[in-house]
């Protein structure tokens, strides 16, 4: 209880609660109908990894290096959240059990907590590839997101407006299924969970979509 609780640790366990909220406000959002990842992933900038980091004016951008390098864009910003927090805690606490353990007492809380950053960067570094690989990200490396134009989907989290992307999915030809970011090409449609949409323009990590005019359509 010593090294859950001393102030040495405030961070860790501030971290690890913050992680259990989120987990409990994604929850209950899911049930009214509007979850935290659509809000969190309008918020950051639009990265796509697998093009050459450019930023907003065409040329090489240092900050798109560095998100494109932590996956930020790549991992839906939800699951990065709670996934650098975990190891953040996790990092610190095990720093200052091993550091306790030997010489019997606590790193400062400031010294514990760079090491526990840098620990939970090498971690998501390397379970961001794992994501990659199992096709857990908002796009696949496997296929190109251009070949993604023209596909159905079917919303699945939040609701779709202008400015405002929902979460979508849909199944390619080869029986793989894409989520994707989703927004309306029209300024006053709106589209709500469980409508199908037809994907007509990338916009970074966004796609934006329409009604499909042929309702006999299906994915």
């Amino acid at each position: 209880m010593t090294l859950l609780f001393a102030d040495q640790n405030a961070p860790f366990l501030w971290a690890l609660s913050l992680m259990l909220i989120i987990a409990c406000f994604e929850g209950i959002s899911m049930l009214l109908g509007a979850g935290l990842s659509e809000l969190i992933d309008n918020l950051l900038p639009d990265v796509d990894i697998d093009a050459p980091n450019i930023d907003f004016e065409g040329s090489p951008g240092v900050l798109t290096s560095v998100l494109g390098w932590l996956f930020i864009g790549k991992i839906p910003a939800l699951i990065w959240l709670v996934l650098f927090l975990t190891l953040f805690g996790l990092g610190g606490y095990a720093i200052q059990g091993v550091v306790e353990s030997v010489f019997g007492a606590f790193l400062p809380a400031v010294l514990a907590s760079v090491g526990a950053i840098t620990i939970a960067v090498i971690f998501i570094r390397l379970c961001g590839r794992v994501f990659g690989r199992l096709r857990f990200q908002d796009e696949t490396e496997a296929v190109s997101s251009v070949s993604f134009i023209g596909m159905l989907a079917t919303i699945v989290l939040g609701e779709a407006r202008r400015g405002l992307a929902a979460e979508a999915k849909f199944t390619d030809h080869f029986g793989t299924t894409h989520y994707v970011r989703v927004e309306p090409e029209e300024d006053h449609d709106c589209f709500k969970a469980g409508e199908q949409v037809l994907l007509v323009r990338q916009m970074g990590s966004k796609f934006t979509a329409i009604r499909p005019e042929n309702q006999h359509l299906n994915i």
